[in-house]
């Protein structure tokens, strides 16, 4: 089904012009997708028949330029409208029975393995990660790519080693050689849209988290006596963020009936000052043995970079030497920012030996905060290196934790929370800015008709410049009266624009 005009442009790695190559280039498919927009496109050489020979060579002037396209940006004209815009993920040249295909799906850059880390004796004793190693001319060419590996037992050593060889291995594009015995000449380009490149970076935020997890097989009374009446742990963060949830390592000895209560303070002389909130679990809710609990500050508490503040924990009733509450401590003092001290009914003291508390303080913020946070500064290395901004319109939502440990991609973290937000859509412009907006009202802006094919709704064809990823629908009255939401739309020539369901 014809589409009027289409033209396709192709741009250099850095977005400028790039001098055209003597090759007339075919609209095979394309498709939108919600989240995202832009989603996947085909184009073929509608011409190779009409070039000479020597040129249809990979190793030729004109096979070199073809496949240096692989990363450059491409955008589609529907009659001088932008209608598809993405980059080159894998191009498919092939003379005769023999081909060529280049792909950059596989390539990774930046690579660190995670690993569980054996003794000398061969246990397992902490899961730890290698740094990350890069490959700079490959990341200048086409920008940087991660591939964050695993490992269920290793030592340091073979973690590294199987870092380096898989950068080594995988730090430049994929070439793969074809047999095609039907003597097809074909040159084919596979595209991506912007979206999917937020899954080139593992999401790391470096916010959202402060923590001494690490028990050291001790505890600290609370609440057993007057010199135990009160416990405080001093920390401080990197980054200024907002803080929502405290979690210890707590159990009780005895029958407490009351509530434990825990506090997060300013500092004031090295010693707990304002409080700055306060939340409170019923002993009822309290294991005898030591597991962490979490307490829920009813307002994040925002933390300043570099600024002391202090956990305290105490118990809302009169102390008793039977019925008490206790909090796993570590004498080796494994947190060099800060410390534990203990109010004994008239100043704070420092306990004897010195010991750090397990705690956890977690930062919260909306759903559509954290959207905005998560492209980051739109540089080399953050997951919106090719972005060129970010838009979230609407109002702040529930609030969520913030901290990731980067195990996941920032496009997979964005689609997650993209699924907590009622109604919204987001699409990357062929500016390159991310959107994030709420839905339209529920009014159909095209039909589907009963042969399948999305109209105007006047019945005539649906110019592709209209197309958006995410749109309301109608369908013949006959089926459903309503309009429907549809998040996936693909276009051949031969079917013209169809719908994608769910």
């Amino acid at each position: 089904m014809s589409a009027g005009r289409m033209d396709v442009l192709i741009r250099q790695r850095d977005f400028s012009p790039r001098p055209a190559l003597p090759l007339r280039w075919k609209v095979d498919r394309m498709r939108w997708s919600d989240p995202g927009g832009p989603d996947t496109a085909v184009f073929s050489a509608a011409n190779l028949g009409g070039l000479p020979a020597a040129a249809l060579h990979p190793n030729s002037w004109l096979g070199a330029g073809v496949l240096d396209l692989i990363r450059c940006p491409v955008e589609v004209l529907a009659d001088g409208s932008p209608c598809w815009w993405g980059w080159v993920e894998q191009i498919i040249f092939q003379v005769g029975a023999l081909g060529l295909q280049v792909d950059l799906s596989q390539m990774t850059n930046r690579v660190a393995v995670r690993y569980r880390r054996l003794s000398p004796a061969g246990v397992a004793v902490a899961d730890e990660q290698t740094d990350w190693a890069d490959e700079p001319v490959s990341q200048e060419r086409y920008g940087i790519k991660e591939a964050l590996l695993r490992m269920q037992n290793a030592t340091r050593e073979a973690a590294a080693a199987t870092r380096n060889a898989w950068l080594k291995e995988h730090s430049s594009i994929q070439e793969r050689v074809l047999v095609n015995r039907r003597l097809n000449d074909r040159l084919l380009l596979k595209c991506r849209g912007w979206f999917s490149t937020l899954d080139w970076i593992n999401y790391r935020p470096g916010v959202g988290m402060e923590e001494h997890p690490l028990p050291g097989g001790t505890s600290q009374a609370v609440g057993s006596g007057t010199s135990t009446g009160k416990l405080g742990q001093s920390f401080r963060v990197d980054a200024n963020w907002s803080a929502g949830e405290i979690w210890l390592r707590i159990g009780k000895t005895g029958n407490p009936a009351d509530s434990l209560r825990v506090q997060l303070c300013a500092d004031s002389g090295g010693s707990p000052g304002m409080v700055l909130g306060t939340a409170s679990n019923p002993a009822a809710d309290l294991a005898a043995e030591v597991n962490w609990t979490g307490f829920s500050l009813p307002t994040p508490v925002e933390l300043k970079i570099k600024e002391p503040y202090w956990i305290v924990v105490a118990r809302s009733d009169k102390p008793s030497s039977t019925d008490y509450y206790r909090i796993a401590t570590d004498e080796s003092c494994g947190y060099p920012p800060g410390g534990v001290k203990l109010y004994n009914g008239s100043a704070w003291v420092l306990p004897m030996p010195q010991v750090d508390a397990n705690f956890r303080v977690v930062g919260m913020e909306s759903a559509t905060g954290q959207i905005r946070r998560i492209p980051g500064a739109l540089t080399p290395g953050t997951p919106g290196q090719f972005l060129s901004g970010v838009l979230v319109e609407g109002e702040p939502d529930s609030l969520l934790p913030v901290w990731r440990d980067g195990s996941r991609t920032a496009g997979v973290e964005l689609r997650s929370l993209l699924s907590m937000i009622s109604l919204c859509r987001a699409r990357v412009t062929p500016e390159r800015w991310l959107i994030v907006e709420p839905r339209p009202e529920p009014s159909a802006a095209c039909r589907v008709g009963t042969d399948g094919i999305i109209q105007s709704l006047d019945g005539s064809p649906l110019p592709l410049g209209r197309i958006q990823a995410g749109m309301w629908v109608a369908f013949s009255p006959v089926f459903r009266s309503q309009p429907v939401w549809l998040p996936g739309m693909l276009w051949t020539e031969r079917s013209g624009i169809i719908p994608v369901l769910p």
